[in-house]
């Protein structure tokens, strides 16, 4: 069973501009979850590259699976598994040509559909990372807009998908003070 975490990129990793408060609830959000599922692995939409870009001094689901002792996996392609799958760098998505009169939406919004466009073959990037796991329960963590795509590639590919969070970066998304409060004690069943 795959269970589909929809997040905001900041949430996966923190630097000098991460808010600690999110990445704690995100964290302990991941841990909770993973215990009461029984999770045996958290794969993630994310690489090395990403980390070291970013200057991040740590990685929230890296940190999870350390604590819980499961295994955890980049699955995002780096710049030569992009280069041989034929998707562009991330920096040519915002070279989009713009006409005179353009809005900032307009841009936005010719930005995100020319990312879009490589949505199918990342997403079948990652199951080829995580096939071997797939059976077993995982969290896999994604961008909010890979939830729906992704969930549906892994369906018509026959495997059990469940969206936990759509997306956690949703404006009133907080861990409940009870689900923060559990940190070693208490029941599971709290949250």
């Amino acid at each position: 069973m795959v269970y589909l975490i929809g997040v905001a990129h900041r949430v996966q990793y923190t630097n000098d501009k991460s808010d600690p408060g999110e990445i704690m609830r995100f964290s302990a959000f991941l841990e909770m979850k993973a215990l009461k599922l029984k999770i045996t692995c958290i794969a993630e939409e994310l690489n090395a590259e990403v980390l070291r870009e970013k200057k991040a001094t740590a990685c929230t689901a890296l940190a999870v699976t350390r604590k819980l002792n499961i295994e955890h996996r980049f699955c995002e392609p780096d710049r030569s598994e992009r280069e041989a799958l034929g998707i562009p760098s991330e920096r040519i998505h915002t070279k989009a040509p713009v006409g005179d009169g353009d809005s900032r939406k307009d841009i936005g919004e010719r930005i995100r559909k020319e990312r879009e466009k490589y949505f199918e073959l990342r997403e079948r990037f990652w199951i080829d990372r995580i096939e071997d796991k797939i059976d077993e329960p995982i969290f896999f963590i994604c961008g909010a807009d890979h939830v729906g795509s992704f969930g549906t590639l892994l369906s018509e590919k026959g495997y059990d998908v469940e969206v936990l969070i759509e997306d956690w970066t949703e404006p009133n998304r907080q861990a409940p003070l009870a689900f923060l409060q559990y940190r070693g004690r208490g029941s599971l069943n709290e949250y």
